[in-house]
């Protein structure tokens, strides 16, 4: 995980365990869950009204990351504010990716670069766009620009290394990220 990023990681104990693991991760039998927070809603331009024609709200996205052909699968779970009026400029969604592939950086290439809605708090990824970060979110991005994405790793499943069972390993949002969250769904 990168180091601003939350959540499940898998550890192995044992060299064996670790080089059956590193196997698994590179033959994808490893299904990876995440939850974002972005700018906007993926795939959909600015401008555009939901209920619109090719109104997305999930998707595959196969594009370039890290140099090498990547694809992540995503649906928006949920989506803040209003496209109409004064919270127009701060619609934001939270997002669940399934990263296909295991490239640097793929989640925030895709939605910010190949799907225009990079996460909030990542000042990397966003074709030369400015923040359009929701008020809510302002106090956790106080730091250094990047200390904080809103991407958290939800889930983890795969075969176990030795004894083929199956296994799943999840962690909750953080508390900030589920505070702001909350506090995107009270306005």
């Amino acid at each position: 995980l990168d180091k601003p990023t939350s959540g499940a990681m898998l550890v192995a104990k044992t060299d064996l365990a670790h080089a059956m693991c590193v196997a698994a991760w590179y033959q994808r039998k490893v299904t990876k869950t995440y939850l974002a927070l972005v700018e906007g809603v993926p795939g959909r331009r600015r401008g555009r009204r939901r209920g619109d024609d090719g109104d997305a709200i999930e998707g595959t996205c196969v594009a370039p990351a890290d140099g090498r052909p990547a694809r992540s699968d995503w649906r928006v779970v949920e989506t803040f504010g209003e496209e109409d009026g004064d919270d127009a400029e701060q619609l934001c969604s939270l997002v669940e990716v399934k990263p296909r592939t295991g490239r640097r950086h793929q989640i925030r290439q895709h939605m910010g670069m190949a799907l225009d809605a990079p996460l909030v708090g990542d000042p990397l990824y966003r074709r030369g766009k400015r923040p359009n970060t929701p008020a809510a979110a302002a106090l956790f991005l106080a730091g250094k620009p990047g200390s904080v994405l809103f991407l958290h790793s939800a889930a983890l499943a795969l075969r176990h290394p030795v004894t083929g069972e199956a296994l799943s390993f999840s962690d909750p949002l953080p508390t900030a990220f589920e505070g702001l969250v909350s506090a995107l769904r009270r306005r």
